[in-house]
């Protein structure tokens, strides 16, 4: 239990100084993106933080607030491919809401029902949902690591084994 809160610390304190970053570079491409990547991870590690250092009582609210965090995570990261790989993606809210239709559905869905006991349904949808948004995220990353020069080839390695974490 204590290792588990270390590591949701750790989580918080590199996703806080990547935001730090990202909010003083705000004009480079990506910056916007990232940024609200590195917020949403904060606040999904704050959460676990709270659950394991029994500051939440319910399991019902962590399990449903992590559902969300989730796929607001993926949708960010997509994003921010999108931007980083220069695929005249300009950051504006409307793509970032249109995305998030599904998982605000899904946080409806879940907090409309009483008691959220097991995986539902929909838990899985969501899932499935920002797997999907990872994976794309990872085929562009590797589509544009083998055309750029080889410069560049590191740091979209790097990208690349970050996005593929989640599936392992």
């Amino acid at each position: 239990m204590v290792v588990r809160l270390l590591l949701a610390w750790l989580a918080i304190v590199v996703a806080v100084v990547i935001g730090w970053l990202c909010w003083q570079r705000r004009s480079t491409p990506g910056a916007v993106a990232l940024l609200i990547f590195a917020g949403t991870l904060a606040a999904w590690g704050s959460l676990y933080a709270l659950w394991w250092g029994k500051g939440l009582p319910s399991a019902i609210v962590v399990q449903s607030l992590s559902v969300l965090a989730s796929s607001l995570a993926a949708i960010s990261f997509f994003l921010f491919v999108l931007q980083y790989t220069q695929r005249a993606y300009t950051p504006t809210w409307l793509p970032f809401l249109a995305l998030a239709i599904l998982p605000l559905t899904v946080q409806g869905l879940l907090w409309g029902q009483a008691v959220v006991q097991r995986e539902t349904l929909w838990q899985g949808v969501n899932a499935v949902y920002a797997e999907v948004l990872l994976l794309l995220a990872a085929f562009l990353l590797v589509r544009v690591g083998i055309y750029e020069p080889r410069l560049y080839r590191r740091q979209f390695a790097l990208l690349l084994f970050g996005a593929l974490i989640p599936f392992f």
